[in-house]
């Protein structure tokens, strides 16, 4: 106990501040907030990212990630994306790793392998592309 105190005592004060801080700012927990008793709760539940980004006339590209844990990784990688041409609208969901991209109808769409790589360039792990001529 002795040599815990003393530990504490070498560090800045705040260094377990900063560590906590790091640490509950990297923390998800994906949850569900559907509620089936609950008809309008359902519908928004409906009413899904992918959804939306089609009923805004916009072309859907979908990229699994791996390596996604917090907000910080998020404005990351949509950064990256955000420089490629004909993206026009970005969601990302944490939980799922599911990074969609609403891009330009009838515009030269970045290729599979270049979204790949830009996920990639991002520092994370990109699984399967999926472009919208594929679904």
């Amino acid at each position: 106990m002795a040599k815990m105190k003393l530990f504490l005592r070498t560090l800045p004060w705040t260094s377990p501040l900063l560590a906590a801080l790091m640490l509950v700012g990297c923390a998800t927990t994906p949850g569900s907030t559907q509620n089936p008793a609950n008809p309008e709760a359902q519908d928004a539940a409906d009413d899904t990212p992918q959804t939306q980004l089609i009923r805004t006339g916009l072309a859907v590209a979908r990229v699994e990630v791996t390596g996604l844990s917090c907000p910080l990784c998020a404005h990351s990688l949509t950064k990256q994306i955000q420089r490629l041409p004909a993206v026009e609208q970005i969601e990302l969901d944490l939980g799922t790793g599911q990074l969609l991209m609403g891009l330009t109808p009838n515009t030269d769409w970045p290729s599979a392998d270049r979204l790949f790589q830009a996920v990639h360039d991002a520092g994370f792990t990109p699984v399967s592309v999926t472009m919208p001529t594929d679904s």
